[in-house]
């Protein structure tokens, strides 16, 4: 493990499939690069589920050249696993696999879905990421790799859902200075944003015959869902921001701090969201 004056922080995030990660966090993570961390992308299945006329191998190759090129327009990288999508379990396999992950990113926060997300690939993930932060600086489990020195923040991605409980908005940044990062991240994945999302979402009828019309289609959609966060959580932008600069944020990305990571102080948070 590098010494502690040498290392810059390090964010990995945690998602089901290989986009979600740019989808929730790539704002996060491209500000987080800008200001000299590291980022990683962690993909717990291989998105073979994700396509009404692709499918197998193909689309597993075609989704890892996208979550390759996304990642690297928010400054990360990119780590996919072999777990079936649509079929992820929270089994002690996925559990030690994902400690391992842990551990030898050694990050200092970490971004998962929430344990109680409808999707069932993205709540096991959520399970996943908590048993394995609970195991973390256990020697014992997964032997082979050294426990780091610490405990990760951990922080779940914002979502939607009310029952049993909305998300509590602890962290939220402004995003507009990266948004062209998070827009190309996210566009990078076409098979999800032009084909498989219009698809299953049903506006497929709405996209633009042309690719580039496509494209331009698809950053309206993830720029209008950015800008419905920033105005969901406005109260918190001015508390994070000042009410002028608050009021001011067009875009923005939330997180709620988990209680299975370690406690966001607000010195830590200082260090690790200066921007």
């Amino acid at each position: 493990m590098e010494p502690e004056q040498d290392r810059s922080p390090r964010l990995l995030c945690f998602g089901a499939h290989p986009d979600d990660c740019e989808i929730k966090s790539g704002g996060l993570a491209a500000l987080w690069t800008r200001a000299g961390g590291q980022a990683r992308f962690v993909a717990l299945t291989d998105g073979s589920a994700g396509h009404h006329e692709l499918a197998g191998e193909p689309l597993v190759r075609r989704r890892r050249a996208e979550a390759a090129a996304g990642a690297r327009a928010a400054g990360a990288d990119s780590v996919i696993l072999d777990n079936t999508d649509g079929m992820l379990m929270p089994t002690l396999e996925n559990r030690f696999r994902v400690i391992r992950e842990i551990r030898l990113f050694a990050p200092d926060v970490i971004v998962c879905p929430r344990t109680s997300d409808y999707h069932p690939d993205h709540r096991y993930t959520g399970v996943l990421v908590q048993d394995a932060c609970y195991l973390l600086k256990v020697p014992n489990i997964v032997p082979l790799v050294p426990v780091p020195d610490r405990d990760p923040v951990v922080l779940f991605m914002d979502d939607r859902f009310t029952r049993p409980e909305p998300l509590r908005p602890d962290v939220v940044v402004s995003i507009d200075p990266v948004l062209e990062a998070k827009l190309a991240a996210v566009r990078a994945h076409e098979s999800q944003v032009l084909e498989w999302l219009p698809w299953i979402g049903g506006y497929a009828d709405e996209m633009p015959g042309d690719r580039a019309g496509r494209q331009a289609y698809a950053n309206q959609r993830v720029a209008a869902a950015a800008r419905e966060v920033a105005g969901r959580y406005r109260a918190a932008l001015v508390a994070r921001y000042g009410a002028e600069a608050g009021a001011s944020v067009q875009h923005a990305e939330g997180f709620e701090v988990s209680e299975y990571g370690a406690p966001l102080t607000d010195a830590a948070s200082a260090t690790l969201f200066p921007f």
